[in-house]
Protein backbone atom coordinates (compact mmCIF):
# COMPACT_ATOMS: atom_id res chain seq x y z
CA UNK A 1 0.00 0.00 0.00
CA UNK A 2 1.35 3.41 -0.99
CA UNK A 3 0.95 6.51 1.15
CA UNK A 4 0.38 10.09 0.12
CA UNK A 5 0.70 13.29 2.15
CA UNK A 6 -2.00 15.91 1.54
CA UNK A 7 -3.38 19.03 3.24
CA UNK A 8 -6.94 18.90 4.54
CA UNK A 9 -9.41 21.80 4.53
CA UNK A 10 -7.78 23.21 7.67
CA UNK A 11 -4.33 23.03 6.06
CA UNK A 12 -3.24 20.22 8.36
CA UNK A 13 -1.00 17.47 7.06
CA UNK A 14 -2.88 14.20 6.56
CA UNK A 15 -1.43 10.82 5.57
CA UNK A 16 -3.73 8.73 3.38
CA UNK A 17 -3.31 5.29 1.87
CA UNK A 18 -3.33 4.90 -1.89
CA UNK A 19 -4.26 1.61 -3.57
CA UNK A 20 -1.49 0.00 -5.54
CA UNK A 21 -1.96 -0.44 -9.27
CA UNK A 22 -1.45 -3.97 -10.50
CA UNK A 23 1.47 -4.36 -12.94
CA UNK A 24 -0.87 -5.59 -15.68
CA UNK A 25 -3.03 -2.47 -15.32
CA UNK A 26 0.04 -0.23 -15.44
CA UNK A 27 1.10 -1.96 -18.66
CA UNK A 28 -2.35 -1.48 -20.21
CA UNK A 29 -2.46 2.20 -19.24
CA UNK A 30 1.02 2.80 -20.64
CA UNK A 31 0.17 0.96 -23.86
CA UNK A 32 -2.98 3.07 -24.30
CA UNK A 33 -0.88 6.19 -23.93
CA UNK A 34 1.55 4.93 -26.53
CA UNK A 35 -1.31 4.27 -28.95
CA UNK A 36 -2.62 7.77 -28.26
CA UNK A 37 0.79 9.24 -29.09
CA UNK A 38 1.00 7.11 -32.22
CA UNK A 39 -2.22 8.47 -33.68
CA UNK A 40 -0.66 11.96 -33.73
CA UNK A 41 2.77 10.91 -34.91
CA UNK A 42 4.26 12.58 -37.95
CA UNK A 43 5.06 9.04 -39.11
CA UNK A 44 1.35 8.24 -39.46
CA UNK A 45 1.04 8.29 -43.26
CA UNK A 46 -2.27 10.10 -43.70
CA UNK A 47 -0.95 13.33 -45.25
CA UNK A 48 -2.67 15.69 -42.81
CA UNK A 49 0.11 18.27 -42.98
CA UNK A 50 -0.51 18.77 -46.71
CA UNK A 51 -3.70 20.73 -46.04
CA UNK A 52 -4.46 24.20 -44.65
CA UNK A 53 -8.29 24.05 -44.81
CA UNK A 54 -8.50 27.53 -46.32
CA UNK A 55 -5.94 29.18 -44.03
CA UNK A 56 -3.45 29.56 -46.89
CA UNK A 57 -5.98 31.66 -48.82
CA UNK A 58 -6.76 33.71 -45.73
CA UNK A 59 -3.06 34.56 -45.52
CA UNK A 60 -2.82 35.24 -49.26
CA UNK A 61 -5.75 37.65 -48.99
CA UNK A 62 -4.18 39.20 -45.86
CA UNK A 63 -7.20 38.36 -43.73
CA UNK A 64 -4.56 36.67 -41.59
CA UNK A 65 -1.32 38.66 -41.52
CA UNK A 66 0.36 38.09 -38.14
CA UNK A 67 0.32 35.61 -35.24
CA UNK A 68 -2.56 37.40 -33.49
CA UNK A 69 -4.87 37.37 -36.49
CA UNK A 70 -3.83 33.77 -37.10
CA UNK A 71 -4.81 32.87 -33.54
CA UNK A 72 -8.19 34.57 -34.03
CA UNK A 73 -8.80 32.61 -37.25
CA UNK A 74 -7.89 29.31 -35.61
CA UNK A 75 -10.04 29.97 -32.52
CA UNK A 76 -13.07 30.94 -34.58
CA UNK A 77 -12.71 27.93 -36.87
CA UNK A 78 -12.33 25.53 -33.95
CA UNK A 79 -15.21 26.90 -31.89
CA UNK A 80 -17.69 27.41 -34.71
CA UNK A 81 -16.82 24.69 -37.22
CA UNK A 82 -14.54 21.95 -35.88
CA UNK A 83 -16.69 21.60 -32.75
CA UNK A 84 -19.99 21.28 -34.60
CA UNK A 85 -18.63 18.93 -37.23
CA UNK A 86 -15.62 16.69 -36.61
CA UNK A 87 -15.72 16.69 -32.81
CA UNK A 88 -19.47 16.10 -32.56
CA UNK A 89 -19.24 13.33 -35.15
CA UNK A 90 -16.19 11.75 -33.52
CA UNK A 91 -18.13 11.46 -30.26
CA UNK A 92 -21.03 9.69 -32.03
CA UNK A 93 -18.85 7.41 -34.11
CA UNK A 94 -16.78 6.41 -31.08
CA UNK A 95 -19.98 5.39 -29.30
CA UNK A 96 -21.28 3.58 -32.38
CA UNK A 97 -18.11 1.49 -32.76
CA UNK A 98 -18.02 0.85 -28.99
CA UNK A 99 -21.56 -0.52 -29.02
CA UNK A 100 -21.19 -2.39 -32.34
CA UNK A 101 -23.99 -0.28 -33.81
CA UNK A 102 -23.15 -0.69 -37.49
CA UNK A 103 -26.21 1.21 -38.63
CA UNK A 104 -25.16 4.25 -36.59
CA UNK A 105 -21.60 4.01 -37.93
CA UNK A 106 -22.93 4.08 -41.48
CA UNK A 107 -25.30 6.98 -40.77
CA UNK A 108 -22.77 9.25 -39.07
CA UNK A 109 -20.10 8.40 -41.63
CA UNK A 110 -22.39 9.40 -44.49
CA UNK A 111 -23.22 12.66 -42.73
CA UNK A 112 -19.53 13.39 -42.17
CA UNK A 113 -18.85 12.90 -45.88
CA UNK A 114 -21.81 15.07 -46.87
CA UNK A 115 -21.01 18.15 -44.78
CA UNK A 116 -17.71 18.95 -46.54
CA UNK A 117 -18.67 22.19 -48.29
CA UNK A 118 -16.04 22.49 -51.04
CA UNK A 119 -14.30 20.18 -53.47
CA UNK A 120 -10.96 20.60 -51.70
CA UNK A 121 -12.38 19.92 -48.23
CA UNK A 122 -14.20 16.86 -49.56
CA UNK A 123 -11.03 15.62 -51.27
CA UNK A 124 -9.01 16.17 -48.09
CA UNK A 125 -11.47 14.16 -46.01
CA UNK A 126 -11.57 11.38 -48.59
CA UNK A 127 -7.81 11.13 -49.13
CA UNK A 128 -6.79 11.27 -45.45
CA UNK A 129 -9.52 8.76 -44.59
CA UNK A 130 -8.36 6.33 -47.25
CA UNK A 131 -4.79 6.62 -46.00
CA UNK A 132 -5.87 6.06 -42.41
CA UNK A 133 -8.00 3.11 -43.50
CA UNK A 134 -4.97 1.51 -45.18
CA UNK A 135 -3.03 1.91 -41.94
CA UNK A 136 -5.81 0.21 -39.97
CA UNK A 137 -6.00 -2.66 -42.44
CA UNK A 138 -2.22 -3.12 -42.37
CA UNK A 139 -2.44 -3.40 -38.57
CA UNK A 140 -5.07 -6.15 -38.90
CA UNK A 141 -7.77 -4.05 -37.27
CA UNK A 142 -10.64 -5.95 -35.71
CA UNK A 143 -12.88 -3.63 -37.74
CA UNK A 144 -11.28 -4.71 -41.04
CA UNK A 145 -14.41 -6.33 -42.48
CA UNK A 146 -16.61 -3.40 -41.50
CA UNK A 147 -14.17 -0.75 -42.73
CA UNK A 148 -13.95 -2.41 -46.14
CA UNK A 149 -17.71 -2.01 -46.59
CA UNK A 150 -17.77 1.72 -45.72
CA UNK A 151 -17.45 3.63 -49.00
CA UNK A 152 -16.60 6.41 -49.03
CA UNK A 153 -15.16 6.54 -45.54
CA UNK A 154 -14.66 9.80 -43.63
CA UNK A 155 -11.51 10.62 -41.67
CA UNK A 156 -13.32 10.87 -38.32
CA UNK A 157 -14.78 7.40 -38.91
CA UNK A 158 -11.33 5.86 -39.27
CA UNK A 159 -10.13 7.90 -36.28
CA UNK A 160 -12.99 6.63 -34.11
CA UNK A 161 -12.35 3.03 -35.14
CA UNK A 162 -8.70 3.34 -34.15
CA UNK A 163 -9.63 4.87 -30.81
CA UNK A 164 -12.16 2.19 -29.90
CA UNK A 165 -9.88 -0.66 -30.98
CA UNK A 166 -7.10 0.58 -28.72
CA UNK A 167 -9.44 1.31 -25.80
CA UNK A 168 -8.94 5.06 -25.92
CA UNK A 169 -11.60 6.96 -24.01
CA UNK A 170 -13.74 9.39 -25.96
CA UNK A 171 -12.25 12.41 -24.19
CA UNK A 172 -8.77 11.15 -25.01
CA UNK A 173 -9.76 10.88 -28.67
CA UNK A 174 -11.30 14.35 -28.65
CA UNK A 175 -8.22 15.90 -27.01
CA UNK A 176 -5.95 14.11 -29.45
CA UNK A 177 -8.00 15.22 -32.45
CA UNK A 178 -8.01 18.86 -31.27
CA UNK A 179 -4.27 18.83 -30.62
CA UNK A 180 -3.48 17.34 -34.03
CA UNK A 181 -5.73 19.83 -35.84
CA UNK A 182 -4.28 22.75 -33.88
CA UNK A 183 -0.70 21.68 -34.56
CA UNK A 184 -1.45 21.49 -38.28
CA UNK A 185 -2.98 24.98 -38.36
CA UNK A 186 -0.03 26.49 -36.49
CA UNK A 187 2.33 24.74 -38.88
CA UNK A 188 0.58 26.57 -41.74
CA UNK A 189 1.20 29.89 -39.98
CA UNK A 190 4.88 29.02 -39.45
CA UNK A 191 5.37 28.24 -43.13
CA UNK A 192 3.53 31.26 -44.52
CA UNK A 193 4.04 34.06 -41.99
CA UNK A 194 7.28 35.70 -40.79
CA UNK A 195 7.22 34.05 -37.37
CA UNK A 196 9.62 31.67 -35.69
CA UNK A 197 9.33 28.34 -33.92
CA UNK A 198 9.27 29.98 -30.49
CA UNK A 199 6.25 32.05 -31.50
CA UNK A 200 4.60 28.89 -32.78
CA UNK A 201 5.13 27.15 -29.44
CA UNK A 202 3.71 30.15 -27.60
CA UNK A 203 0.61 29.98 -29.79
CA UNK A 204 0.35 26.23 -29.19
CA UNK A 205 0.40 26.69 -25.42
CA UNK A 206 -2.05 29.58 -25.50
CA UNK A 207 -4.58 28.08 -27.91
CA UNK A 208 -4.46 24.57 -26.47
CA UNK A 209 -5.43 25.98 -23.06
CA UNK A 210 -8.32 27.82 -24.68
CA UNK A 211 -9.54 25.02 -26.95
CA UNK A 212 -9.43 22.26 -24.33
CA UNK A 213 -12.94 23.33 -23.34
CA UNK A 214 -14.15 21.95 -26.67
CA UNK A 215 -13.83 18.46 -25.20
CA UNK A 216 -16.69 19.25 -22.82
CA UNK A 217 -18.60 21.24 -25.43
CA UNK A 218 -18.57 18.31 -27.88
CA UNK A 219 -20.76 16.34 -25.48
CA UNK A 220 -23.37 19.12 -25.53
CA UNK A 221 -23.91 19.32 -29.30
CA UNK A 222 -27.36 18.09 -30.40
CA UNK A 223 -27.81 16.00 -33.53
CA UNK A 224 -29.54 18.80 -35.43
CA UNK A 225 -26.66 21.20 -34.70
CA UNK A 226 -24.14 19.15 -36.67
CA UNK A 227 -23.12 20.79 -39.93
CA UNK A 228 -22.60 24.35 -38.68
CA UNK A 229 -20.68 26.24 -41.33
CA UNK A 230 -18.44 29.34 -41.44
CA UNK A 231 -18.95 31.16 -44.78
CA UNK A 232 -15.53 32.83 -44.56
CA UNK A 233 -13.73 29.51 -44.24
CA UNK A 234 -15.83 28.02 -47.05
CA UNK A 235 -15.08 31.02 -49.27
CA UNK A 236 -11.35 30.73 -48.53
CA UNK A 237 -11.41 27.02 -49.33
CA UNK A 238 -13.26 27.55 -52.62
CA UNK A 239 -10.97 30.41 -53.60
CA UNK A 240 -7.91 28.29 -52.85
CA UNK A 241 -8.65 26.10 -55.88
CA UNK A 242 -7.68 28.99 -58.17
CA UNK A 243 -4.93 30.53 -56.07
CA UNK A 244 -1.90 31.19 -58.28
CA UNK A 245 0.82 29.88 -55.95
CA UNK A 246 0.15 27.27 -53.26
CA UNK A 247 2.08 25.19 -50.74
CA UNK A 248 -0.95 23.25 -49.50
CA UNK A 249 -3.60 21.09 -51.13
CA UNK A 250 -6.50 22.89 -49.43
Amino acid sequence: MLSKIILDSNLKVVLINMPEIAPDNVHNIDLRRMRLFQINSALLPVGGFSYSQGLETAIDQQWVHNPESGANWIQATAKHSLLYNDLALLKRLHHAFSTANNEAVEYWNQLSVAIRETRELAAEDKDTAQSFKRVLLSLNSKFTEQLQTIRPISYVTAYAAYGVEHQLLINECLASFIWSWLENQIQVLLKLLPMGQAAGQQLMFRLSEDLIELIHDAHEIEDDQIGFSLPGVVHASAKHEQQYSRLFRS
